[in-house]
Order: structure tokens, then sequence, then C-alpha cells
């Protein structure tokens, strides 16, 4: 007795199933091969590499390298466990990492990257950078972490130590730029009073001459008078020199003043015209922050007449919310920003640094902008708070 033949439709079903399977066997195979092609590839490489099962929420790879990263004793993968490795990582960027990775899968997002303190079996640290891609099924569900861990120690150490060199050498800066506004007053005190009434004691005495004089002696007492006519030269001389190392109307009329006297005097000897829009600023800032100020403003226009060849100088002082804003902009020739550019430039170089420093030491900011032919602008801004001003400041006096 034979078998009855299996109905057509049947026979088609399982031909549907065979062709299946054998594409499964076949997509399973590339994905073999694929997967033994990553591991291959992956153990050449000097950084960590992972892929991670979402789903059984386990490691189902490590390379050679990632498992000398993260295995505390022995080069064995099994002891790594997102367990074993979040207790190792830094206590203050723990939350940071579990942030990271569980936005990395939700839905929309292809991967993340973080960077933390993996702490050593001697409690040092190193510093991890690790990045990744979520792998997704069809339906978009996240399947597999793959990714790549760095060993950043080498780097975060040489930026820590350009930090700290960097900090003693603003520290350094500040340190000379105090020096320097104590020696400049200690010389202007000197200019003022002691060559200063030598100067007006030498005056008298020719004076006195003078009034001995016969009238008959008129070529001596034209000698007398080109001499007195030379001295008052001399003593408005070094008294404006006194006022620029040691400006002393700080102390008697205010900031305002000041940089009005100041603004005048440069327009008066470099026959530069100024635009000057100002708002009354005293009230504003202590006695410590008015010189560093001030400073600014001396080495800002000492540029302008030393390289700017500028025939107009606007200059703008206005309150603006929680800061005093400093503009000064000049129509002079300007210059390429470019580092390799400014190094032809070195004075000037020096004099911006030490703006920006004096800026810096006040908790404020320096901003300049230049182009060749188009003039110069510079903009710095400094912060209103009394007690901030004045923290900023002492912060940085040497100790």
């Amino acid at each position: 007795m034979g078998h009855d033949p299996l109905p057509a439709e049947l026979v088609q079903r399982v031909a549907y199933l065979e062709a299946d399977l054998a594409k499964y066997k076949d997509h399973k195979a590339k994905a073999q091969w694929i997967f033994t092609e990553f591991k291959r590839l992956a153990e050449r490489s000097k950084d960590g590499i992972y892929q991670f099962d979402v789903k059984a929420r386990k490691f189902l790879f490590f390379n050679k390298t990632g498992i000398e990263m993260f295995a505390s004793k022995k080069a064995d993968m099994t002891e790594i466990t997102p367990k074993s490795i979040l207790l190792r990582i830094h206590p203050e960027d723990r939350e940071a990492v579990r942030r990271a990775a569980r936005d990395s899968l939700a839905p929309g997002c292809n991967g993340g990257e973080i960077e933390y303190r993996y702490i050593n079996s001697d409690a040092s640290f190193r510093w991890m950078y690790d990045r990744w891609v979520v792998m997704r099924d069809t339906c978009g569900q996240p399947q597999y972490i793959e990714g790549i861990v760095i060993d950043n120690t080498k780097r975060k150490l040489a930026e820590q130590a350009l930090q700290d060199s960097e900090k003693k050498l603003r520290s350094l800066s500040s340190h000379l730029l105090k020096a320097q506004e104590r020696e400049r007053r200690r010389i202007s005190l000197e200019l003022h009073d002691e060559l200063g009434q030598a100067l007006t004691v030498l005056k008298l005495q020719v004076r006195s001459i003078k009034k001995n004089l016969r009238e008959d002696q008129w070529a001596l007492q034209d000698d007398c008078d080109g001499a007195l006519k030379y001295m008052d030269q001399i003593i408005e001389n070094v008294r404006r020199l006194s006022h620029d190392l040691s400006p002393s109307i700080l102390e008697d009329l205010g900031l305002d003043a000041a940089l009005r006297l100041l603004i005048d005097d440069f327009a008066k000897h470099s026959n530069i015209r100024i635009g000057l829009d100002m708002t009354n600023i005293d009230n504003l800032f202590s006695r410590e922050p008015q010189v560093v100020i001030y400073r600014i403003f001396q080495e800002a226009l000492t540029n302008i007449e030393k390289h700017a060849q500028a025939t107009q100088v606007s200059i703008a002082i206005q309150k603006d919310h929680d800061h005093v804003v400093f503009r000064l902009a000049d129509d002079g020739r300007g210059f390429d920003m470019k580092p390799r550019e400014m190094r032809c430039y070195t004075e000037r170089a020096l004099g911006l640094t030490a703006m920006n420093e004096r800026a810096r030491m006040l908790g404020g900011f320096l901003e300049l902008s230049s182009s060749k032919g188009q003039g110069t602008q510079i903009v710095f801004g400094i912060p209103t708070d009394k007690e901030k001003a004045r923290h900023e400041f002492l912060s940085h006096r040497p100790r």
C-alpha cells in the first residue's frame, strides 16, 4: 500500500522553510566570519575593543588590550562584568558613565562617548576615553554595543602639567606686574619729591642770580631767561613722567578725571583726533582696580601712538549689566593677527599680553580685532562687583 502524495501547498511551504533555513545558515556563517574578522583585527589594536550583548547584559568579546585594561589580576575576560567595571570607576564619575550608557540606548541614539577615571589595584587611577556605537535589530531595539577604549592617562597628565605650568606662569606674571607697579610708584615719588624739588630750587637760584645782575648785563639776563624756560620745560617733562609712572590724580580726583586727563594728554601730544563717549564710573571700582584699568588704557593708547599711524581714535566707556566695557578703535594701518605675523610685532605683543593679564587679574576679559589697512579695535570689560573684583585682584597679589 503506497503513501499518498503530500498536498502541493504543504510541499511549497516545506520548500520555503528549507530556503529560509539555508538563508539563515548563510547569514549565520557570514556573521560568524564577520565576528571572526572583527576579533582578528581587534587583537591587533593597541586600544581596548569590546562587544557587549545588551539583552544578556554581558560582554561577548574583549581584545587582549581590553582585558589587560579592565581585568584586575589575571588576563581572564570572564571576570570583566558591567558591575566589576562600574565598581572600579571613580565614584565621582560613576553617575556620568551610567547616564551616558543609558542615554545611548534611547530611541534614535546610535552611540555615545565619555571620559572617566578607572581605579587601579594600587588605588591610583587611569583616565579612560570610551566611545561606542549601538547596533540595533530590524525593530530598532538595541542589540549589541561595540566600542573602543583608549588609555588617555599620559595625555591627561601632560594637560595637567601644562595647566600647572600655565598657572605658575600666570602667578609669576601677576607678581611681576605688581612689582612693576610698586617700582613705578617709588620712581614717581623720587622724581616728584627729589628731582622736582631740586629743579624748583635751581630755578629760584637762577632767578636770584638774574635779580642781582646789573642792568647793563643784558646778555647774562637773556641767558638766565633761557635757562629758566628750559628748566620750566624740564619740570613739565618730569611732572608728566611722574604722572605716567604713578597717576596721583586717581587718588585726588578719581578714575573719570584720570582717564579724561590721559586722553586729553594723548590727543595733545599725538595730534590724533579723539571721539569720546564716556559714562561716569568713579563709584564702581575701588582704588586697586582703578589703577589696573588706568594701566590697560595707558598701554592701549601707547600702542596706538607708536604703531597705528592713525588719524582718529574712537573711545567708548559704557556700563553693561555687571561689567564696564571699554572700547578703543583706531583708523590706523592695522595688522595681520596670524601668530606668524604677530611675531613681527614683539613689542606690541608684549604690551597686549600685559593688558590681557591685567584684565584677567580683575576677573575681566580683553578682545583684540585687527586687519591690515582696516584699523584695530580693543575691547575689554571689568566686572563692577567690587567684592569680586577685589577678590580677583588680591588673589593674584604676591604673598
